[in-house]
């Protein structure tokens, strides 16, 4: 078993050294070179052979061996495209299909009793022409012969230059309407040629200005009139009498102060915004060298020998190969200890000379363990997310929030949903491949999802890595780099949930999907104006996902570790359902970073190489981490797999993510993008505003809150005779740099001494009525101020 299974290895290597698309470049050339030499043999230049070929032809083709070669010609240059493999074979049965309906109507010509003598000749459609022209004719009369006929022809040109019909109305429709610009452009250019005043060009510039305002007004009314439901007015109502109803409810909306995600958006507008054109797969790189392993079999009697020598006997199975390591597949033999074959992981890197082995033990799934030996840097495979999207795992996904992660040490792509994660955790040392495991994961949301369909929230305390993302429409706000700022969008974020979860709750969905399914249905839900107390119907309108993207935990975890704690384990808890996920990356696997209540509430997380085991086990509760090899080298760890997964991660350079956003700003701005969400980012910006405002230690103390807090501040201080910052961030319920500000402020006012390293500050006024203190402490104080 073991043999045939290693003959088949050897095979299907040698097979994979000729590539699929070797294999269609060569099938273009041979069929270009056919082609032509059937035209020299039309024309008597190829010699004695293309004699025979051109008999051949004549009496099998007739008249179609002049259009062969065409066909061949367009059938190859096909063959050099990147398609679908399904395309190539339906190009080659088009253009038969058409060759073989153009030679039938070449005979149905001809009457019955001439067909033979036509074909013989090398005439009409040959003997092939005659096959399906005599049985039309005897059967369907001329008349449905060439009906059948032209069917036929046209079936051929869809099928092989895969052109439906559809689209030919449409651009004859386009074609007529670029005529009329074009009659209309050289008439206004004609009464442009002609002199007028000064006082008539100011004229038509009013009048152009009243019909801009004309143009917007009807443009309103049009959007209004398809939001308001049917029953709510009598068909007959007026445009005029419908806008003033949208614009009552518009008003009591803003007085009642609901909270609401979008603008009502009529079917007209939602039509313009879905038709979002994502970004072309030409901004991505090829696909890099490919893997190609060496010393297979060697590598593999190396390992098997090494474990006979401890006395640990296994069964060669066969190996996988990755893009970065291979995986050579053992079967212990009755009564081997798992543990005794982990053990001998370094005696069997030093055999192989490799710079670092792990064993997986045993493989999910199989009776097998694996050895995973990395490829030396010339057999490396680089992953591109060029191929991964055009791979057909990606085309047939089932959701649009899908994320890119990369291979197995099959060979296999990996792609997660992040709707079933529902929040991802990515850890590891500095410069193993977070940040390029980000961009993988931004990129593929942005070539899956629309801005109507998905919102970004990206944090980057390191202001270099996301701050390449500015200015692309699917951002709520601009890249956040002030981590002072961070606590105040997470906490808006915690409010935008409260009110997803209100308006999932009045129309009875369960949770996003069935509330967007509902919007998309066109319903609506019933409202009450609380000023006249009458009742009337409101659009449901799609709400889009949220992404939350923080670069850096660790900053926030020091700034503000237990405010952010709370607000993170809230959302991983409460946010799924309202389409909320979080992605959270750090470089410092700390327990203090990676608290228990934060892992237990994020469970899919992706280790990439850390510095020791104990790292490894803060992460994924195992160790292995540090076996990786770096470069995007990691482990996936999922609720789908009982073991984490190893993956080389996909490769996103700077200039493709470059090329990527420049092109989103594009098509924003071809397409006149409006954002239907302009209220949400105002209030958002507005609230990062007030919290940078409120926390920012160089805006001082002036405000009455301010001075509330420092009252407050100098009475607990006072009280308890203690003095620290941290202290001062639990008593007060404040972030650092408040509390590292109040410190400072006390001691400009002589409450308490300076900083003394490690040790607690010296407190200078003793509890008493007024905070009055004796001459003694008065002295020290003034002592302290000299």
């Amino acid at each position: 078993m073991a043999k045939e299974t290693r003959e088949n290895k050897e095979k299907d290597t040698k097979e994979s050294i000729i590539s699929g698309d070797i294999k269609k470049s060569i099938a273009a050339v041979v069929l270009i070179m056919v082609a032509l030499i059937f035209v020299l043999s039309l024309i008597g230049k190829a010699g004695v052979v293309g004699q025979y070929i051109n008999k051949f032809l004549a009496v099998s083709l007739g008249w179609g061996r002049y259009g062969l070669p065409v066909l061949m010609v367009i059938v190859g240059l096909v063959y050099f495209k990147k398609l679908d493999p399904i395309r190539y074979y339906l190009t080659s049965i088009g253009a038969g299909i058409l060759l073989f309906f153009l030679l039938t109507i070449f005979h149905l010509f001809f009457n019955m009793d001439e067909m033979v003598g036509v074909a013989e000749r090398g005439a009409g459609g040959g003997y092939l022409g005659l096959s399906g022209g005599y049985l039309l004719a005897k059967y369907l009369g001329k008349a449905g012969g060439y009906i059948v006929s032209f069917s036929g022809i046209l079936i051929g040109l869809i099928l092989t230059f895969n052109f439906p019909l559809n689209k030919s109305f449409c651009w004859t429709k386009d074609i007529w309407e670029k005529l009329k610009q074009y009659f209309q452009s050289r008439k206004a250019k004609g009464k442009e040629g002609e002199t007028e005043s000064e006082e008539g060009r100011n004229a038509n510039n009013v009048e152009e200005e009243a019909d801009d305002k004309k143009t917007e007004n009807n443009i309103k009314l049009e959007t209004i009139e398809f939001v308001e439901d049917p029953n709510s007015q009598s068909e007959n109502s007026s445009g005029e009498e419908r806008d003033n109803k949208n614009r009552r409810d518009n008003i009591y909306i803003e007085k009642s102060g609901q909270s609401t995600l979008f603008h009502r958006i009529s079917p007209k507008k939602r039509r313009a915004n879905s038709s979002w054109k994502l970004p072309g797969i030409s901004n991505l790189d090829l696909n890099g060298k490919k893997s190609n392993p060496k010393n297979l079999e060697k590598n593999a009697e190396i390992i098997k020998k090494t474990l006979h020598d401890f006395g640990v006997e296994v069964e060669f199975s066969g190996y996988n190969v990755g893009p970065t390591v291979v995986q050579y597949t053992f079967k212990p033999a009755v009564g081997v200890l798992l543990s005794r074959i982990i053990s001998l992981q370094g005696n069997i890197s030093l055999n192989l000379a490799a710079s670092s082995v792990r064993i997986e033990a045993p493989i999910p799934g199989k009776s097998l363990v694996g050895v995973e030996v990395p490829l030396s840097d010339k057999e490396k495979a680089l992953v591109r997310m060029r191929t991964m999207i055009e791979s057909a795992v990606f085309q047939e996904r089932n959701s649009n929030l899908s994320i890119i992660l990369g291979e197995d040490v099959n060979g296999d792509i990996v792609i997660g949903q992040l709707e079933k994660m529902p929040h991802l955790l990515i850890a590891g040392s500095t410069n193993t491949g977070k940040s390029v495991c980000i961009n993988s994961i931004l990129i593929s949301l942005l070539y899956q999802n629309s801005p109507d369909d998905l919102k970004l929230i990206l944090v980057d305390p390191k202001r270099v890595e996301l701050s390449l993302y500015n200015g692309i429409p699917h951002l709520l706000t601009p890249v956040i780099v002030d981590t002072a700022k961070v606590v105040g969008a997470l906490k808006w974020v915690i409010g935008e949930m409260e009110t997803r979860y209100r308006l999932l709750q009045e129309v009875s969905a369960r949770d996003i999907h069935s509330y967007n399914e509902k919007a998309e249905k066109g319903e609506t839900k019933k409202k009450i104006n609380k000023e006249t107390g009458k009742h009337y119907r409101e659009a449901i309108n799609k709400i889009p996902f949220i992404v939350i993207v923080i670069d850096e935990l660790a900053d926030l975890m020091v700034m503000h570790g237990r405010e952010v704690e709370t607000i993170i384990i809230r959302l991983a808890q409460m946010a799924r359902a309202v389409g909320i996920h979080l992605i959270v990356s750090t470089q410092r696997p700390s327990v203090d970073v990676l608290t228990g209540i934060i892992k237990a509430n994020i469970t899919t997380r992706i280790a990439f190489q850390v510095a020791t085991q104990v790292d490894s086990r803060t992460i994924l509760d195992m160790a292995g981490a540090e076996k990786l090899l770096g470069n995007g080298d990691m482990l996936y760890a999922s609720t789908q797999s009982p073991k984490p997964r190893r993956i080389q991660g996909v490769f996103v350079s700077e200039q493709e993510v470059k090329k990527v956003v420049k092109e989103i700003k594009e098509i924003a701005r071809e397409a006149n993008y409006r954002k239907e969400d302009e209220n949400v980012e105002k209030s958002l910006n507005e609230y990062l505003t007030k919290s940078d405002l409120s926390d920012s230690n160089s805006e001082g103390f002036s405000s009455g809150k301010d001075k509330i807090i420092l009252e407050n501040a100098k009475k607990i201080v006072i009280e308890t005779g203690r003095a620290s910052t941290t202290f001062l961030q639990r008593r007060l319920g404040v972030g650092y740099p408040k509390a590292a500000n109040i410190m400072d402020m006390l001691e400009e006012q002589g409450i308490v001494g300076p900083a003394e390293g490690q040790k607690p500050r010296q407190v200078l006024v003793k509890s008493g009525p007024n905070y009055q203190d004796s001459e003694k402490d008065q002295q020290e104080r003034e002592q302290w101020e000299k």
